[in-house]
């Protein structure tokens, strides 16, 4: 379970106190599954009574510092209570796979009075560099420019699902967990598929969500395609053999599967409020394709 450290500075003027809460994000994301903005609604996370906290106008100023690599963003102006800010900083960092640079670890400071978070304070991934970022939007871009143009959300989720299946691995060292591992490496676990798969459809304006089983001690993607939500499973569809990677082999058995569908392949105890009726691609033509179409 993810591990919460809180410690209070005495240090800071007292119209101001300052927490550290360090985070691990990477089990929140596996465990949890994340949190959709819908689902943030549906769950009633935000119960504040503050009438003019504006959340998204916060989330995008976090993200703007983020992608800046800045180590202080205020965030004063949008009145987001402290005991919120735990949150909308976890949301922010699930629903942008691309912030992978970024450390389990952020502290902030709050007014006292107003119970008003003011600014946070970043912490990044030593283990990237801006370089390495730089390499993945480029790979990102080329992946995208290769896919063809005016498709529709079908063969969008289709095209990437084949392309990423082609083009990764699992890592059988449990190492690599993030997207950039993914795309630019070629190798990594459940959570980079997915995270990765969740960058690529949010870049092609297709919704998504991110979903795991704690049971299974796996996840996976959900896709919206014409309002109907399915499963993807993109690891499951890049199987091994013999501890290696199947060359030129893509399934399509875990792909836009309905909940009665993706139990049938054997997945269970996943943890989201979103439900997949539509059985439509159960038996599709592709189930029994193990090549990219």
């Amino acid at each position: 379970s993810s591990v919460t450290t809180i410690t209070y500075a005495n240090e800071l003027p007292q119209t101001e106190t300052s927490v550290e809460e360090t985070q691990d994000l990477i089990e929140w994301v596996t465990n949890t599954g994340g949190m959709t903005l819908a689902e943030r609604e549906e769950l009633d996370l935000f119960t504040s009574t503050i009438s003019d906290a504006d959340y998204e106008g916060a989330k995008t100023a976090i993200i703007n510092g983020l992608q800046s690599w800045s180590e202080e963003i205020s965030i004063a102006e949008y009145n987001i209570p402290v005991e919120e800010i735990s949150i909308l900083y976890n949301e922010v960092r699930f629903e942008n796979p691309n912030l992978f640079y970024i450390t389990g670890g952020f502290s902030y400071s709050y007014s006292p009075s107003s119970l008003i978070a003011t600014k946070l304070y970043i912490g990044y991934d030593s283990s990237f560099t801006k370089e390495d970022v730089a390499v993945y939007e480029a790979k990102v871009a080329d992946i995208l420019d290769d896919m063809p143009k005016n498709m529709s959300e079908e063969d969008t989720v289709l095209w990437l699902h084949d392309y990423l299946v082609m083009h990764c691995g699992y890592d059988t060292t449990y190492s690599n967990y993030d997207p950039y591992t993914a795309l630019v490496l070629g190798s990594t676990v459940c959570q980079g598929y997915s995270l990765a798969y969740s960058d690529l459809l949010n870049r092609c304006g297709v919704e998504n969500a991110y979903v795991a089983s704690d049971a299974m001690n796996h996840a996976w993607n959900l896709v919206c395609i014409d309002g109907e939500w399915y499963h993807v499973d993109n690891t499951w569809d890049d199987p091994l053999m013999g501890g290696e990677d199947l060359l030129g082999y893509v399934g399509h058995t875990n792909f836009l599967r309905s909940d009665d569908g993706i139990m049938e392949t054997g997945h269970y105890a996943w943890d989201t409020t979103i439900e997949c009726e539509d059985t439509k691609y159960d038996s599709y033509y592709w189930s029994n394709i193990n090549t990219a179409i």
